[in-house]
Formats: C-alpha cells, sequence, structure tokens
C-alpha cells in the first residue's frame, strides 16, 4: 500500500522567486546608490553600501565594529556631542520626522568631512531600525566658504578704494555706491541706492547720458559724460 500526498506549490514557488528578484533589485539599487546608506539598530551599523565605505574610508567589518558617531569629533558644531546630536535625531525620527541634517565626521585617517544626512526610522518584525543616507557635501562646503570669504574681501576693497565706484543695474539705476563716489556728488551712499544714474548729472546732459549708457552696454567701453562731470 503506497500513498502518495501530492501539494501544488507553484504558487508558492512564483512568490519565492518573485522574492529573491525584489531583494536582488533592491540590494543593486543600494550598492550602487551614489549617497552612503547605513542601515542601523540603536547606535550599531548593521550594514552600508559600498559608498558609505567611500566617504568614509574604512572597510566593511571596520564599520561593523563601530559606533555611528564614532568616526565624528568628539563636538558637532551647535556645541552637542556626537552621540547626543545623533539621539536626538533619532528620537525626532522615531516620531515620525524625517530628518535632514549636517554632520561633521572624519575619515579614519582623521580627514575631516561634512555630510548631509537623511535619517529616516523603519520597522520590520516588530524591531525598530534606521536608515541614514550620507551625502558627502565636504567640497561644496568649502567652495561656499572660499565663496564668502572672496565676497568679504570684494566689500572691504570696495567700501574702501579712495577712487568712486558704483554699481548699476541694466537700466542705470544705482545697485551699490562706494562713500569715494558719493562724496564726489555730495551724497551719503545710501541717498543714491536706487537712483537713476542720471540724478548726479545736470538735466541738460541726461539724453545724451541715456544715449550714452545704453550704447555702453554693447561696447563696453567708459561712459565719457560721467568722467567729464
Amino acid at each position: 500500500f503506497i500513498q502518495a500526498i501530492i501539494r501544488d506549490i507553484t504558487q508558492r514557488s512564483q512568490l519565492e522567486e518573485s522574492l529573491r528578484h525584489s531583494e536582488q533589485r533592491y540590494r543593486s539599487l543600494f550598492e550602487r546608490a551614489g549617497d552612503g546608506i547605513m542601515i542601523m539598530q540603536g547606535e550599531k551599523v548593521l550594514d552600508c553600501n559600498e559608498r558609505a565605505l567611500e566617504i568614509y574610508g574604512v572597510s566593511r567589518n571596520e564599520l561593523m565594529s563601530l559606533t555611528n558617531y564614532s568616526l565624528s569629533p568628539p563636538m558637532q558644531p551647535n556645541g552637542q556631542t556626537s552621540r547626543e546630536f545623533f539621539q536626538e535625531k533619532v528620537r525626532a525620527s522615531r516620531e515620525g520626522k524625517r530628518q535632514i541634517y549636517e554632520w561633521h565626521g572624519r575619515k579614519r585617517d582623521g580627514t575631516s568631512i561634512i555630510t548631509e544626512i537623511t535619517l529616516t526610522t523603519f520597522m520590520i518584525g516588530g524591531e525598530i531600525y534606521e536608515q541614514a543616507i550620507a551625502r558627502d557635501i565636504t567640497q561644496r562646503k568649502q567652495v561656499e566658504r572660499v565663496s564668502r570669504e572672496n565676497e568679504t574681501l570684494i566689500t572691504s576693497v570696495f567700501e574702501s578704494a579712495k577712487v568712486g565706484i558704483c554699481l548699476t543695474d541694466d537700466r542705470g539705476r544705482f545697485l551699490q555706491v562706494n562713500r569715494a563716489y558719493a562724496e564726489i556728488y555730495g551724497y551719503r551712499p545710501e541717498e543714491l541706492a536706487g537712483q537713476p544714474f542720471t540724478f548726479v548729472l545736470p538735466i541738460s546732459l541726461h539724453n545724451d547720458a541715456v544715449r550714452e549708457y545704453y550704447s555702453l552696454l554693447m561696447t563696453h567701453e567708459e561712459l565719457t559724460l560721467l568722467k567729464r562731470r
């Protein structure tokens, strides 16, 4: 006597195959992402993609053995310790508020880096996890700092120049004048801001000045009426 039980598992096999494909697609997107991605539970990094390893200059085993704020200075620029700052962001994330913030870190070799972190919380099987997406903005912040320094320098030179300097828009209105320029015509700088450049010229010269001004925009030559005045 032989008894055979046959169970149709076609649908289950198809589901399992679909799940495998979905996992492969997710893993491919995870590893190829242009930003660093870390999956954490509490303060521990459980998984990360290759870009995260590149950003921090560590191996996977090294990152897995560290807390997520180990590769950071003791203090963040806002005066909080790195640990306090991170824990504050985690609490806010677990309240359902996605967190986007700048994080000052350092590579394994001690090089300082600045990242923009997007932190979200999710749950699987009753367990709470955090996902941190890290974008390296170190170079952008350096460019912004240099730009600010250059702007400060240019403003200083503009204001301290002994010769008159003015900036106008394409309609001939003063955007900015330095003190030397305003004093030439007997005004304060704030009195000229927003006025047409003809404001400092005799009325008899206005028409010629306007024609010459628009010619200047095309040829980039010097405005001779202002020079004569």
